[in-house]
């Protein structure tokens, strides 16, 4: 299960690990050859930039970055 923070493991009342899912799909999609003009990589929120750009650079794709205000 992908908890998205190890400090999510100290919600559950039964033995959880920290299991990353991102090297799957990472690699379903680089075996499908599409074009990298055809994907989009988002983050939903600041702390997900990094891992976003991780995503792209492993995809050899151009980064795009864009932000969001929320009216008050």
């Amino acid at each position: 299960m992908d908890l998205h923070s190890g400090q999510c493991v100290g919600y559950f009342d039964i033995p959880v690990d920290h299991v990353y899912g991102d090297s799957v799909i990472l690699d379903y999609l680089a075996s499908k050859r599409i074009a990298t003009g055809d994907l989009v990589v988002v983050s939903p929120d600041v702390g997900g930039v990094a891992r976003a750009r991780c995503h792209f650079h492993h995809l050899h794709m151009r980064p795009a970055f864009m932000s969001s205000c929320m009216a008050m």
